[in-house]
């Protein structure tokens, strides 16, 4: 509620503009909104990886010094922030504060539906040949070997293409696919509010491989935020993505190890892996 001297009382309700001009029994009067974000950048502004993304949208410079108010507002670090002629295209990315480390979570627990099914709309596909028609491809370098990547580098809408493929999906996610579920729980078992509440997936395999790229800026962040326990475990991280037929469907997870980051694929009974939640701003 504001009162505006000659004009009168209301409550406003405006979009975080300069000015607004109101209206009021045909007089008007034009008033400042003056908005405090908890970062130095605004949230329309452009992040650089490094970048610690606030509750508020906005963001600051990981090596800016964080006050206590950034650190209990931080949400998200960005890994990812690319043109439209960069891997991912014109986008950017963030890391949430934290995640599932260690021998964590399954993708699918044994002779599940998930298990057993051949998810073709999130299928990525690793060879040593690269590509001879336009289709586009990620390479990464293991041992002195280039491979190339191919398939869905978008992990945004797998969940979504999942359920569209095992109508079980969202009501059994807790038993079969913990990996996912993990991630589609994250904002609440955080206790996120407002936008941060949406959004968070699980990244594909080509996004994981870039976050291992920028794990050492990351971590570098995440430290500035709350310490060493919630850094980038070297260990091996879960994908959305699924590998090719064959051998129960594997799905694809990347080496965090130091000097490593190999795509890889599989997942058993046995098979646990550390899980992070990504989420695009």
């Amino acid at each position: 509620e504001v009162t505006i001297k000659g004009v009168g009382t209301a409550t406003i309700t405006a979009t975080v503009t300069d000015s607004e001009t109101y209206t009021y029994d045909t007089k008007t009067a034009t008033y400042t909104i003056t908005v405090t974000y908890i970062g130095t950048k605004v949230p329309s502004e452009a992040k650089a990886v490094g970048d610690i993304v606030f509750s508020d949208g906005s963001a600051t410079a990981y090596t800016s010094g964080l006050t206590d108010e950034q650190k209990d507002a931080a949400v998200a670090v960005i890994f990812y922030a690319g043109s439209a002629s960069d891997t991912l295209g014109a986008k950017t990315l963030g890391v949430g504060l934290k995640n599932a480390t260690g021998d964590a979570l399954e993708w699918a627990p044994y002779n599940t539906t998930g298990y057993t099914t051949n998810f073709t709309d999130i299928q990525c596909t690793r060879s040593t040949t690269s590509p001879t028609d336009c289709t586009a491809y990620y390479t990464f370098t293991f041992l002195n070997t280039t491979y190339y990547v191919t398939g869905d580098f978008d992990g945004s809408d797998n969940w979504a293409k999942v359920c569209a493929t095992d109508s079980t999906a969202s009501e059994t996610a807790a038993e079969n696919y913990p990996a996912f579920n993990w991630v589609n729980t994250y904002a609440k078992t955080n206790s996120l509010e407002g936008d941060m509440l949406t959004g968070w997936y699980l990244p594909s395999c080509v996004e994981l491989r870039i976050l291992y790229d920028n794990k050492d800026t990351v971590n570098a962040a995440l430290e500035a935020v709350g310490g060493t326990e919630i850094e980038i475990s070297d260990t091996g991280y879960w994908s959305s993505s699924h590998g090719p037929s064959g051998n129960n469907y594997p799905a694809w997870w990347v080496r965090f190890n130091d000097n490593d980051g190999y795509i890889t694929y599989g997942y058993d009974e046995h098979n646990k892996k550390s899980v992070c939640a990504v989420r695009a701003f």
